[in-house]
């Protein structure tokens, strides 16, 4: 399995439905995710380029590039802080970020994060919670 096919593969599995909203997350152009998708012979894409994708899709580089013994999972450092994208204005691909989000949680905090869902969704989300989520939208 090469980089094309591990980039193409991870993106379906994190819902991202276009190179332009992983050119968004990662903060690669769009051009260096078709040279890479398109597995031309000879396009051979730099570590840093590989290691934004890997960033924004929450697995190790060494995995990305197709190394054998890499781990997949990127081990945390606390010496980088977690980049959170944007949402975009129109409120586009919530459900893809969402899942790129979720998978980089443990078992625990999706729980939480699911509970909270549920409590917003049923409309007994707590007024202190409710004050300050209607200040951030």
């Amino acid at each position: 399995m090469n980089i094309a096919d591990r980039l193409s593969s991870l993106m379906r599995w994190r819902g991202i439905r276009s190179q332009r909203h992983l050119a968004r997350l990662s903060g690669v152009p769009q051009t260096s995710i078709h040279r890479i998708l398109a597995d031309r012979p000879g396009y051979v894409p730099s570590y840093s380029t590989v290691g934004k994708l890997a960033y924004a899709l929450s697995v190790s580089p060494d995995w990305l590039r197709g190394e054998e013994h890499a781990p997949r999972v990127r081990p945390p450092t606390l010496s980088q802080p977690l980049r959170v994208p944007r949402p975009s204005p129109r409120g586009e691909d919530d459900e893809a970020e969402m899942k790129r989000l979720m998978a980089t949680l443990t078992a625990a905090e999706r729980r939480k994060i699911v509970a909270v869902v549920r409590l917003i969704a049923q409309g007994r989300l707590p007024s202190t919670l409710a004050a300050a989520a209607a200040r951030q939208s």
